[in-house]
């Protein structure tokens, strides 16, 4: 089945967002809404980078249902949480800077070329590059978002869990998802993400992904303009 994060632990600006036949997620009324919109304690903002698996085995409906699931997860974070994308294969790239733009990510991600390779390290890397650049804000949490659905190779796997462990030293939250890998894949998945019960998820199929990707927007907290005195 698929685990991680609770949504009801979060107050999470995805509420208006939400899929309404969601049993993942239980809102409240409006007026509950608007009184934990003033009286809740200051929540950063956030710079999220999502990074996904762009090796030749996400060909076909495993690529159509990661976009759809981006898709849907744009939508649901809310401002001004910044999202950027990077996909990996053989190496890494940046696909997409950080930006208010979310229709951008979904044409980045759409625009990906497969290609041999499953490099966990060089897209965890490429992803601590962007949110310690010149597009990252410093008062901006930072996220990470990594999905694959093979096992790292290339390197030996300690590559990724260092690279892992630089992003969570530098205060990045690290989400993690394994479509359909192997007990090994999923393993080091559990220990690259920030926790394994919150942050990791497991997904048997593509047809979960969507239901994932809400996941974690919600966990994503809602920011607030101003800290409050």
């Amino acid at each position: 089945g698929v685990r991680g994060t609770t949504a009801t632990n979060f107050d999470s600006c995805a509420n208006e967002h939400a899929d309404s036949n969601s049993d993942a997620h239980d809102p409240t009324n409006g007026d509950a809404v608007a009184d934990s919109w003033t009286m809740r304690p200051f929540v950063q903002a956030s710079n999220i980078m999502l990074v996904a698996d762009g090796s030749t085995s996400m060909e076909g409906d495993r690529s159509k249902q990661l976009g759809l699931a981006v898709e849907v997860f744009t939508s649901m974070v809310a401002q001004p949480n910044r999202i950027g994308l990077v996909t990996f294969a053989g190496g890494a790239a940046l696909r997409q800077p950080l930006t208010n733009d979310r229709d951008a990510v979904g044409r980045a991600l759409r625009g990906t070329i497969l290609s041999a390779g499953t490099r966990i390290d060089l897209g965890l890397q490429k992803a601590r590059e962007e949110l310690n650049g010149a597009n990252h804000r410093q008062e901006f949490a930072k996220v990470i978002v990594l999905i694959t659905d093979g096992e790292h190779n290339g390197t030996p796997e300690d590559t990724v869990l260092e690279q892992a462990a630089l992003a969570k030293k530098e205060g990045a939250i690290i989400f993690t998802i394994a479509l359909g890998t192997t007990q090994r894949g999923q393993d080091l998945l559990k220990l690259v993400a920030t926790s394994p019960d919150r942050h990791f998820f497991f997904s048997p199929s593509p047809t979960q992904l969507v239901a994932i990707y809400q996941e974690i927007a919600r966990a994503i907290p809602c920011p607030t303009s101003t800290p409050t005195p």
